[in-house]
């Protein structure tokens, strides 16, 4: 797919929430069909086919195809073992951490290793990890389903600036363990569970099809709840048109081996979002979604534009600084699109200091980003000792260029 933009596209692009959601159309909703390491995005949705009869051949069919669905879903560090059906349509997938993973049952040196073994698998896998059982305390109904001390810190941190004046801090504490409350009971009711039977963690998860039932369920006397746009997919996408689905859907699902860490890192956080938009200080949900599509559409339009000016090089850069910025684009890629997988949000994407580029500095301390790095950059035969930074530099200028000529 190539989508040839010019910069004055985005410097007339208006960025307000409801013009974003208006005009995404102009670039179009893309299928996608280029290879990907770590997403199955292309968004194009299996059709199952019914068959009238109920023949021994269809009944063996339809018993292959459910224990494929099923195996399919496994992940890195979650199993899964069945899948039940969900009382408003669709299906609920039920997981069981694998026991080398296990940190929740047990004794105290095998919570230990397991806790251990699991912080290993998250950074291999780095960024398609998945979180251990201990880390889902608020999705199981036995819980007391209270922040922690550290969650209601940060939250009085992140809030303390916008309150009115009259809000003692107590008070927004206590707001927030209700709010918390209310996200943890709505993605139980959503069909989102984890449990602990006879020594084994087990986690479930709604398929989109689930999802959207129970969802419309729950927002039924709850204006406050917009709607929910999910997209499931099976094939696979380039990085950057991984990145730019987030302007065309709220959340993207896998429905195969990244099931999990879909669910876990992007439906789960925008749910919680959605729950939690406008109350109690927190940010509005459609606000942060339109400003987290600014974000996307710009270093879209940056690399779109990188792109062009290595093969057309209308502004007759050197032939080594076009080798250059040719040989490096595919990291440079490869990590915007993995930045926009670990952090969905305009927060942790918000400029060109404290966002995306940051990750490539000599001065990032992240263990799992720089193995990542460091992987990445030998499967694509980059030496180790190349400086991203300054092809970033490379990149920007170019946009600069692109600017002034279209001025």
């Amino acid at each position: 797919m190539v989508i040839y933009l010019d910069y004055y596209m985005f410097s007339e692009f208006n960025f307000t929430p409801e013009a974003i959601n208006n005009q995404t159309e102009r670039i179009g909703k893309a299928r996608f069909s280029e290879a990907k390491a770590h997403e199955a995005e292309d968004l194009i949705p299996s059709k199952r086919i019914r068959r009238r009869s109920a023949s021994l051949h269809s009944r063996l069919d339809k018993t292959s195809n459910r224990t494929k669905e099923i195996k399919e879903k496994s992940g890195s560090m979650w199993e899964c073992v069945d899948r039940k059906p969900n009382k408003l349509g669709g299906y609920i997938y039920i997981f069981q951490i694998k026991p080398e993973y296990n940190d929740l049952t047990g004794s105290d040196e095998e919570k230990n290793s397991g806790l251990e073994a699991g912080a290993e698998k998250m950074h291999e896998t780095f960024p398609a990890f998945e979180f251990l059982g201990s880390q889902l305390d608020y999705l199981d109904p036995k819980s007391n389903l209270e922040p922690s001390e550290e969650e209601r810190e940060e939250y009085w941190d992140e809030i303390r600036s916008t309150i009115p004046k009259e809000k003692t801090k107590e008070e927004c504490r206590e707001n927030f363990r209700k709010l918390y409350r209310d996200e943890a009971e709505i993605l139980q009711r959503l069909g989102f569970q984890r449990s602990c039977k006879e020594g084994a963690v087990y986690l479930e998860i709604p398929e989109p099809e689930a999802l959207r039932a129970n969802w419309e369920s729950v927002r039924e006397g709850r204006e406050d709840l917009p709607e929910l746009d999910i997209a499931s997919s099976e094939g696979v996408a380039s990085n950057l048109e991984f990145a730019m689905n987030y302007v065309t859907n709220t959340v993207l699902v896998s429905s195969q081996q990244e099931f999990v860490h879909d669910n876990l890192l992007h439906v789960i956080p925008a749910l919680k979002e959605m729950i939690s938009s406008g109350k109690l200080g927190a940010a509005d949900f459609h606000a942060k979604r339109a400003a987290f599509k600014k974000i996307i559409l710009l270093y879209f339009m940056r690399f779109t534009i990188a792109n062009q000016e290595v093969e057309e090089n209308r502004y007759g850069l050197s032939k080594e600084r076009i080798d250059k910025i040719k040989n490096t684009l595919p990291i440079l890629e490869t990590h915007f699109g993995a930045f926009v997988d670990v952090y969905p949000d305009e927060d942790r994407l918000k400029d060109t200091v404290d966002g995306f580029p940051s990750i490539l500095s000599p001065a990032n301390s992240n263990v799992s980003w720089m193995k990542f790095m460091k992987k990445q950059m030998t499967s694509m035969g980059i030496p180790p000792d190349t400086n991203i930074m300054d092809s970033w530099g490379d990149i920007l200028n170019l946009v600069k260029l692109r600017k002034e000529a279209a001025q």
